[in-house]
């Protein structure tokens, strides 16, 4: 009897469907629209709008990777920054 595929196996990562996931594709998408309009703003539409996507999707891929570890050391930073602020007024 053949097996059938789990339900989490068809999520792109594991938190796809929650708030923080939908930061990530808001920030990854941003990032792409802005690093093509960049593209566009320094070479032109024509080169800018035909070829500057390529380099656009390199950067927010490698934006899209780091993210989840930017928003662990930014929770680090704030948690850091609550302590410290909290041990100073007593």
């Amino acid at each position: 009897m053949p097996s059938t595929p789990s339900e989490s196996g068809d999520k792109a990562s594991f938190f796809a469907d929650t708030p923080f996931g939908l930061i990530h594709q808001i920030i990854a998408v941003l990032t792409f629209l802005g690093c093509w309009g960049y593209a566009i703003a320094l070479w032109g539409w024509f080169v800018g709008g035909g070829l500057g996507w390529m380099p656009a999707l390199v950067i927010a891929g490698i934006v899209a990777l780091l993210f989840p570890l930017a928003a662990l050391l930014t929770f680090i930073a704030l948690l850091i920054g609550a302590v410290v602020t909290f041990v100073m007024r007593f």
